[in-house]
């Protein structure tokens, strides 16, 4: 140990090296909360990037009607009643049969994360409705920090309102773009498939 790093601090900075370098390697990034004086460390993966890498990979019997597969004319769109309907008809009518909404759910409970005591977070997941609807897969964009409630008066009523404002912030920290694309669209490259302008819209946040 002493051969390889030195000295204590050398060993602790090699530690946070290693964390930085697999933080990386997720493709997390890392803000920092500050709310009612205190900072919590939000990790979080971008939301859009999620979904496109998802979307485009996925299965083609899950992205194509059976009769278009090989020759592709037009996307699986699952209809979510006259809303989902409307959505479709106004994107088709700006920007061409090859536009389609794309609908998907957001989830997080109270399942903590495993940490070393010192740390702890929920699970904030995304899951694309559209794909292989019998074994939804949850894919993690976010870990949300756990707002802990110190004894005082008033204390209570503030860690609920700090739950809330962090909630809300990791929400819109991870999903900037997918809120843009709701709007504008994002093309999906599917290769040999062509190029489908998708309108990621959320259906569903529990």
């Amino acid at each position: 140990m002493k051969d390889a790093f030195k000295t204590p601090r050398g060993f602790v900075d090699a530690v946070f090296q290693e964390r930085q370098r697999l933080v990386h390697l997720a493709g997390c990034m890392e803000t920092l909360f500050t709310v009612f004086n205190r900072k919590y460390l939000f990790m979080y993966r971008n939301g859009l990037h999620v979904i496109l890498r998802t979307f485009c990979s996925a299965p083609k019997q899950y992205l194509f009607t059976p009769a278009a597969v090989g020759v592709p004319a037009s996307l699986v769109g699952p209809s979510r009643g006259a809303a989902f309907e409307l959505y479709k008809t106004e994107v088709r009518r700006a920007h061409g049969d090859l536009a389609f909404v794309r609908p998907f759910t957001l989830y997080s409970d109270c399942l903590v994360l495993p940490h070393s005591g010192s740390y702890s977070a929920h699970a904030l997941r995304l899951r694309l409705d559209f794909l292989d609807p019998e074994n939804p897969v949850w894919h993690y964009i976010g870990a949300i920090p756990h707002v802990f409630t110190d004894l005082g008066p008033g204390e209570g009523d503030q860690a609920i309102a700090a739950r809330r404002e962090v909630l809300q912030r990791a929400i819109y920290t991870a999903l900037p773009d997918v809120v843009d694309a709701s709007i504008d669209g994002v093309d999906g490259d599917l290769g040999a498939d062509g190029k489908w302008m998708a309108f990621f819209r959320l259906e569903c946040c529990s």
